[in-house]
C-alpha cells in the first residue's frame, strides 16, 4: 500500500450525524471491524456542555461498499497521480 493510500482520500468525507454533533462535547470514540471484515463498527459518546447527560451513538457501515467506493476513488486519485507526474516529467 502506498504511503498516501486511502487515509488521505477518506479526509473529505462529510460528518455522519449532523444533528448529533449539537448534543454536546465528543467525548469518546471508537471503532472495531467484525471477524469477517464485513462491517464497521462506530460508537461515539457525547456530553452536554452542562455535564447534565450523556448520549452514546452507534453506527455500522457495510465494509463491502464502503470498499467498491474507495476503490473507485482510489482509481481517480491514481490516474490523477499519473496525469500530474508525465506533465512533470514535459
Amino acid at each position: 500500500m502506498e504511503k498516501d493510500g486511502l487515509f488521505r482520500i477518506m479526509t473529505g468525507l462529510a460528518k455522519s450525524n449532523k444533528t448529533g454533533m449539537k448534543l454536546g462535547d465528543l467525548r469518546r470514540v471508537g471503532a472495531a471491524l467484525t471477524a469477517d471484515g464485513s462491517t464497521l463498527v462506530i460508537w461515539k459518546e457525547l456530553q452536554k456542555k452542562d455535564k447534565s447527560k450523556t448520549f452514546y451513538e452507534i453506527s455500522l457501515y457495510n465494509m463491502r461498499k464502503i470498499m467498491k467506493v474507495f476503490a473507485k476513488q482510489r482509481a481517480v486519485e491514481l490516474k490523477k497521480k499519473a496525469k500530474k507526474n508525465i506533465e512533470n516529467k514535459r
